[in-house]
Parts: structure tokens; C-alpha cells; sequence
């Protein structure tokens, strides 16, 4: 499942989150409406206004982490809790920050858009911080179709995904934490289809 991003939160003070006045989790059919008269528009026209953008830089990031989340079982089935900072936890109990990038962008472009990922790497715990805490991967999604008539974020096989050792990521200096498509083919030693993801993060998060 999801987890959130937050460490030390009092069980007390969490919120449970999901939609203002809408018990369960929404299907699209819910209805806008003056008091108790029907509008004529539901949940799913305000989906289709906000979300129907695949391309746009942040609805790509949030459907990236979701095609993550599927592929290492660790998507819930609530709505998506902001506050986790794009980061999952697997049920092996393994950090996962998503990163995604894209050569296409929803705006009109003379060329391909530059992609660049900059990681968020922490320093490893010191001996005097007690245990360890859970292992950390970064994975990189790159939706790579570079032609706009035939892109669709939908089908995964336009997805490569690079799964760097944490190890190689740590190393780097803060000069190269800029890191272009071949760099990380070349720190991830290619890239993995989604099929193959859940292998590769585990491989990933070895010591």
C-alpha cells in the first residue's frame, strides 16, 4: 500500500484521507449538485477537465507512480495520499521514489524536450543513528515515444524504467546528480520493462 512520507507521526494525529463529504472511494458516476438538486455534471466531467492531460508534467508523474505502484504491489486502493512526497513502500518494505520524465510535452514544441532526472539521494545512516532504516530505490520512468500521433502513457511498453543501484546513486557527487537518459542507462545497466520491474528494484535495494 501506500505509505505515507512522514516518519514519527503520532497514530493520533493522522488523517484518514479520501475525498471531502464522499464516504468509500468515488467512481466517477457522483453527481455535483445544488443542495440536493443535480447539476447534470458528476465527478467524472471534473476528471476529465483536471486528469484527461496525460502529457501534462504533473498528471505524467502521478500516473508514473501509479504504473510503479501496480508493478511492485504496492498500490492501494484509496486515493492518492499527497503527502507522500511521490515515495511508495513495497510489501517487502522498500522505499521506492518515483521519478518520471517525458521527450513529449502537452504544450506545442518545435522540439523534443531535454530530459534530465534529478534524484533526492540521502546520505546512509551513521552508526550512531541505531538501526537502519528501510532500504531506498529510486526508480526513473521514461515515457520514450517520441512521435505525438502515436504516444499513448497507457501502454506500457512506451515506458522504460532504469533501476540504478542505490549504491551507484550514493556515490555520485553533487555535480552529477543531474542525470541524463544515458547515464542512467549506463548506471542502471539498461533499462527494465514494466514486467520486469518488480525484480529489478529488489535487485536494487541489495545491500
Amino acid at each position: 500500500m501506500f505509505k505515507s512520507a512522514g516518519h514519527g507521526t503520532p497514530a493520533t494525529m493522522r488523517i484518514v484521507v479520501g475525498p471531502v463529504r464522499i464516504s468509500g472511494v468515488p467512481t466517477g458516476s457522483e453527481p455535483f449538485r445544488r443542495s440536493t438538486e443535480p447539476m447534470g455534471l458528476t465527478l467524472l466531467d471534473f476528471w476529465r477537465w483536471s486528469e484527461s492531460d496525460l502529457l501534462n508534467s504533473q498528471t505524467r508523474s502521478r500516473l508514473a507512480e501509479f504504473i510503479v505502484a501496480t508493478a511492485l504491489g504496492a498500490r492501494a486502493e484509496g486515493p492518492r495520499d499527497e503527502r507522500s512526497a511521490l515515495e511508495l513502500v513495497t510489501p517487502d518494505d522498500v522505499e521506492v521514489r518515483v521519478k518520471s520524465g517525458s521527450f513529449l510535452k502537452s504544450f506545442r514544441q518545435q522540439d523534443l524536450s531535454k530530459v534530465v532526472f534529478i534524484p533526492q539521494v540521502r546520505p546512509r545512516p551513521g552508526a550512531s543513528l541505531g538501526a537502519a532504516r528501510r532500504p531506498l530505490v529510486h526508480v526513473f520512468a521514461l515515457l520514450d515515444s517520441v512521435e505525438r500521433a502515436s504516444v499513448d502513457p497507457l501502454d506500457l511498453g512506451q515506458w522504460r524504467f532504469f533501476v540504478p543501484p542505490t549504491s551507484k546513486l550514493e556515490a555520485l557527487t553533487k555535480e552529477q546528480h543531474a542525470l541524463t537518459v544515458p547515464r542512467l542507462d549506463e548506471l542502471s545497466m539498461g533499462s527494465v520493462a514494466f514486467e520486469d520491474l518488480e525484480v529489478a528494484v529488489r535487485r536494487a535495494a541489495e545491500p
